[in-house]
C-alpha cells in the first residue's frame, strides 16, 4: 500500500505538476481503464493522457496537492487542491488569463506497480465559473 502511494505521490509530482510524461509510461498500464474520462476522449490509456495533455497546455502552471490518502489493498484515494491560471485553450475555448482552485477526488487502482483503473470527480462547474466561462448564477 506505502508503495502504491508512493507510486501515486511520483504520477501527481512528476506527470500533473511538471508536466514528465516519461513517467506516465513507466506508471500507468497499457490496459487502463478511465471510468469518468473528460471531453469525450476515450476511457483508454491514451484518451487519458490527451486529457492530461490538454490540462498541462491550458494551465501550464497547473499544481495539484494531495490533502489526504486513503490506501487499501490494491487501491490508492485522494482528495487534491489543484490550481492553475488559464493561459491556453481549454476544451476549444480561449484563454482567460483567470486562475481557478478546486477540489478533487481521485481512486486508482494499481496492479504490478502500474495503475489500471482510474475514478475521479471533481468541480468543473466550479472550475469554469472562477475561468470566466460559465456565468454566476443568481440567488
Amino acid at each position: 500500500m506505502e508503495d502504491n502511494k508512493a507510486r501515486y505521490q511520483r504520477f501527481m509530482d512528476e506527470v500533473v505538476n511538471k508536466g514528465n510524461f516519461g513517467v506516465f509510461d513507466e506508471l500507468v498500464s497499457n490496459d487502463f481503464v478511465d471510468h469518468t474520462p473528460r471531453g469525450g476522449v476515450d476511457a483508454t490509456r491514451e484518451g487519458f493522457r490527451q486529457t492530461l495533455v490538454g490540462f498541462r497546455e491550458a494551465f501550464p502552471d497547473l499544481n495539484s496537492q494531495v490533502e489526504l490518502y486513503i490506501a487499501e489493498g490494491d487501491k490508492v484515494a485522494a482528495v487534491h487542491r489543484t490550481t492553475g491560471t488559464h493561459q491556453g485553450e481549454l476544451m476549444g475555448m480561449p484563454p482567460t488569463g483567470q486562475a481557478f482552485e478546486i477540489t478533487e477526488v481521485h481512486v486508482v487502482r494499481v496492479v504490478e506497480g502500474k495503475a489500471v483503473e482510474h475514478w475521479s470527480a471533481s468541480d468543473d462547474v466550479g472550475m469554469l465559473t472562477q475561468l470566466g466561462l460559465l456565468p454566476v448564477s443568481a440567488g
